[in-house]
């Protein structure tokens, strides 16, 4: 061999033995970073990412949107992550949500549309004409809550009603995105409990705007036409009813497949359905229709 092909065969595997250092360093880094988190494992914000990385891309891009990384309130006092994860999205969602003259609305696919608030007035000044039979679990927190004079619920109606009925939309999002975790670590409890509670909170802010919309429509038809106008709302308004309907639905589903893996009482759709009846009303089902048309 002469001097000059020994030198070029020297090269040829220093070339090999660089492209399998690259090779092995990068991979086997990225395989081992594509391995989800156990249920058990440290509650620290990779961990965290980590698993929604694996099951619920949303989320992740929820809580990645929060740049102060302050949703790890959620989860003092937690003993696994899974069991504050969709809290953790919800409230997220709302933190990042908050923008001068309206709300930056989070609708899927890292895609947020603005949603400018027209003139308004009270929800508690609709809400006391709730019969009291429909009073449900949220009413007096979202609708009438007298211990917090600046609840975006209360003091903007329809508009942050529907914040919060697309923050519960998004955190049960989280929890049927993860069911297969909740399912091969035996934790089907925490995910009966979120789904349900989600469940019942899509009748009763469905209700609530429906509601507050029918009795502005017969005592401040300006406030009553200014929301329907508002097509950024009613644009966010259908984005969110469409993806708790399919949720919901999924959700059946699996109660009805595990019914053998946890407790499912039919006294936990109480709510549910009996607003689901009270909103299938013709006056409720004519301004439904118009929103989301």
């Amino acid at each position: 061999m002469t001097k000059r092909k020994a030198i070029c065969f020297i090269q040829r595997i220093i070339s090999l033995v660089l492209i399998m250092a690259i090779f092995w360093g990068c991979a086997l880094p990225a395989d081992a970073a594509s391995k989800e988190p156990k249920y058990n494992a440290k509650i620290t914000k990779k961990n965290i990412l980590k698993l929604l990385d694996a099951y619920d891309s949303d989320g992740a891009y929820i809580l990645r949107s929060d740049k102060s990384g302050s949703y790890m309130y959620w989860f003092n006092g937690a003993r696994y992550m899974i069991d504050e994860m969709d809290t953790a999205v919800h409230e997220t969602f709302h933190h990042i949500s908050f923008d001068w003259g309206g709300d930056k609305m989070y609708i899927g696919s890292k895609k947020f549309v603005f949603v400018p608030q027209t003139i308004v007035f009270s929800s508690a000044k609709a809400a006391k004409k709730i019969p009291k039979r429909l009073r449900t679990f949220r009413y007096s927190t979202y609708m009438t809550n007298s211990q917090s004079t600046n609840m975006h619920s209360v003091v903007d109606g329809p508009y942050g009603l529907l914040n919060e009925m697309s923050a519960y939309s998004w955190g049960m999002n989280n929890s049927i995105k993860l069911y297969p975790y909740y399912k091969k670590n035996n934790m089907m409890n925490p995910f009966y409990i979120s789904c349900s509670n989600n469940k019942n909170a899509y009748a009763e802010f469905t209700y609530f705007i429906l509601f507050y919309l029918d009795y502005a429509k017969t005592n401040d038809k300006a406030v009553y036409k200014s929301i329907m106008k508002n097509s950024q709302f009613k644009k966010v308004y259908k984005n969110t009813d469409k993806r708790f309907k399919n949720l919901i639905k999924k959700y059946n589903s699996i109660a009805q497949k595990d019914r053998n893996y946890f407790y499912y009482p039919k006294a936990s759709d109480r709510d549910y359905t009996l607003l689901m009846k009270e909103i299938s009303k013709s006056k409720y089902q004519k301004i439904y229709k118009e929103l989301i048309r």
